[in-house]
């Protein structure tokens, strides 16, 4: 993919200076072993770094971030996973399904903590009947190595032997060393650099996207970034919408979700909130497909009828959450969604029948409630 990237700056006649560079000043930077590159605009795409908490031992060959644990050349036997958020979830779901014995060790009480709380629960379900080691609210606090293994302290005096570690307790934005104070950009180390909803930064031809802007920490939404950040250098008026970004979660189940989470929902909008859950045992593709596991569900506010969110958990859900971004960024009622027609047999039938739960009109399901009239 990276190979076909280089490919478009070429056919683009996109100049690639390959070399270390920092701002000089807020018109020019300056690159180790080139000469000075001026520019009326710039957009600054830096990323992020995974951090590491100070906690003893953690500095061992076999403490490794994500990155490090894709150079392995070879499956640990066992694997700890210090973290229990998108990153940890994920490669737990990938190297248990490779044979390595997996222990989660999470200091919160939830896995991916930030999203849904059904859909976390439905993770921690199925990890568990898949037999990794859940070790929530409970903190690390020393690694020891002894030759080719580590020993993990947790909690109260617990441990657990592990063959290597992966570290993945978040990551922070890449905006120190890059000469923003030369520049005259605002930033914060924890933050990232300051931007509007145009990703303009407090110098106004230099902008920033992706992980370093600290916003959303996905590669999708550095994408349309990118694109807006660009086209307002060339003098145009785009912004980012936050509203609809989409949450996918790489695990087997697949999460996904988009808009707010029913407990976004209930802060923001009280009583007025309607929630609908179709499982995927009642949907005939699941079943005929034998990936019966887990629900969509819709999630509206009462006076208007607005779809406000949308959490799936199951088959392909990572690909479905789409029809819910173009729901949510419409700004459609969950009563479109409802009753548009969805293609029979299909897996995207439950996003409708999720909005017919939530209305008390369900088809596939008996009704728990009296639809409104």
């Amino acid at each position: 993919m990276t190979t076909g990237v280089a490919g478009l700056l070429k056919a683009n006649g996109v100049e690639w200076v390959k070399g270390v560079g920092k701002f000089k000043d807020a018109n020019t930077i300056a690159v180790e072993g080139w000469e000075d590159v001026s520019f009326k605009s710039a957009v600054v795409a830096t990323g992020s770094f995974p951090l590491r908490p100070p906690i003893p031992g953690l500095e061992s060959d076999l403490c490794v971030d994500s990155t490090g644990l894709l150079a392995q050349t070879e499956v640990p036997k066992r694997l700890v996973i210090l973290g229990g958020g998108i990153i940890g979830a994920e490669f737990a779901s990938i190297f248990n399904r490779f044979g390595s014995e997996v222990t989660i060790i999470e200091m919160l009480d939830t896995l991916i903590p930030q999203e849904d709380a059904d859909a976390a629960k439905e993770l921690a379900k199925q990890f568990g009947k898949r037999g990794i080691t859940l070790q929530l609210g409970k903190q690390c606090t020393k690694v020891e190595q002894k030759g080719n293994a580590l020993t993990v302290s947790f909690g109260e005096g617990e441990t657990v032997d592990c063959d290597l570690m992966l570290v993945s307790v978040g990551r922070a934005p890449l905006v120190e060393g890059l000469g923003l104070e030369a520049a005259g950009v605002a930033f914060d180390k924890r933050k990232g650099i300051t931007t509007d909803e145009h990703r303009r930064t407090s110098v106004p031809h230099i902008y920033a996207v992706g992980d370093c802007a600290g916003y959303w920490q996905l590669a999708h939404t550095a994408f349309r970034e990118g694109e807006v950040a660009a086209e307002n250098a060339l003098g145009h008026d785009a912004i980012v919408d936050n509203r609809a970004v989409p949450r996918p979660i790489y695990t087997d189940p697949e999460i996904a979700g988009v808009g707010l989470t029913e407990a976004q929902a209930r802060e923001q909008y009280g009583d007025d909130v309607a929630v609908g859950v179709f499982p995927w045992v009642a949907n005939a593709r699941a079943v005929m497909q034998a990936e019966t596991v887990g629900w969509v569900k819709s999630i509206h506010e009462t006076k208007y009828g607005e779809l406000l969110g949308m959490v799936m958990v199951g088959p392909h859900v990572t690909d479905l959450i789409e029809a819910g971004t173009v729901a949510i960024d419409a700004e459609s009622t969950v009563e479109t969604v409802a009753d548009g027609m969805a293609a029979h047999p299909t897996l995207s039938e439950a996003i409708k029948e999720a909005g017919l739960v939530a209305l008390g009109r369900a088809i596939h399901l008996p009704n728990k409630k009296k639809a409104a009239v």
